[in-house]
Order: C-alpha cells, then structure tokens, then sequence
C-alpha cells in the first residue's frame, strides 16, 4: 500500500492517517468541494457533522503548539520583546495563512518559529475564554487564521500579553522547561 501511494510509512499510525484519509475521501468527495491543490478539508466535514465548538479546537491548537514549540526556541530575549511589543510580521501571517491552506507548517526561520508559537499560546487562550462553547461557524483551519492573524494583529496580541500571561502568570509552553543559555543573550 506504500508503494502504491507513494508514502515513506514512518510509524503504523501513518497508514492509519492514510487509510482514513481514503475512506473519508471515498465517502464524502461528492459533498465537499476541494480547491484543486489540497485535499478536501476533512476538518471541515467533521465539524459540520458533528457540531464542533470553539472550545473542543483546543486540542487541535495543543498539538500544534507542542509540534512547533520543540526543539527549543533559541533567540535573544529583545527579539522576543520585539515580537510581543509590534503588530507582527508578515512573514508569520503568510505561514498562518500557509497552515490554514495545508495543514502543514512551512519551514520557519527561528524568529518566525517564535512569533507563531506566540500566536498559538494566543489561539490556544481565546479557546477557553466565554467563547469556548460558541458553535464553529467556519472550518477549525479557518477559524485558526482569524484568530493567528486578525485577531492577533487588533486586540488578540494585547489581551493575551495582559490576561493569559502577565495576570495568568502561565509561561508559554516552550518556556515551561529548561530555557536556553541564548535567552539571556
């Protein structure tokens, strides 16, 4: 089945992903229309059939977090400063924007890395805020573009610096553990 499709199995859970993503493909093609260059947002259809709210994305954006988050982050703390004090780049919109497209990252340089993990911590807070069992009204990857970029990018950034960091006193989940020499930089 690997050679057939072309894939490198790195872990059973791999064929798995693979076998459903056929089957779902198989089962509801018809109904969903894909752009042409990505599969069918299978994200989509799930919350359309089941109902999903804002709150259970969370474990989506954790997964995510912790993907990104790891290896450690080495910049110098003013570069963190500076990403936490400015409206943010362009070069992080367009890999959210890349994200919500493919459901893959694009590479990232380490700065990149670091103002994305940010706005995930960001994404990860709004979910658990009185919003959390709003119903989705849109696909989790669009929803996650809204929050990673326009919502960042107005209020998102400030609200999240003051309430989900300064009062919460939660660290970002990549600061959790030992932080690099190169911080203090």
């Amino acid at each position: 089945y690997s050679e057939k499709r072309g894939n490198k199995l790195e872990s059973p859970g791999n064929l798995v992903q693979i076998l459903a993503n056929d089957y779902l493909n198989t089962l509801f093609l018809q109904h969903i229309p894909s752009d042409g260059r990505n599969s069918p947002d299978w994200l989509r259809v799930l919350c359309q059939l089941f109902g999903m709210t804002i709150g259970e994305t969370l474990p989506l954006w954790e997964a995510e977090l912790s993907r990104l988050a790891h290896p450690h982050i080495h910049v110098p703390l003013p570069s963190l400063l500076g990403i936490l004090e400015g409206p943010g780049t362009v070069d992080a919109d367009m890999a959210c924007r890349d994200f919500a497209a493919t459901g893959q990252w694009p590479q990232l340089s380490e700065p990149i890395r670091l103002e994305v993990v940010l706005r995930l911590c960001c994404l990860r807070w709004y979910c658990t805020l009185s919003v959390a069992d709003d119903e989705l009204e849109e696909s989790p990857r669009e929803f996650a573009e809204g929050v990673l970029i326009e919502y960042w990018r107005d209020v998102g950034r400030r609200d999240w610096i003051w309430e989900g960091l300064l009062r919460s006193g939660e660290l970002p989940v990549f600061m959790n553990e030992q932080v690099s020499p190169r911080w203090a930089q």
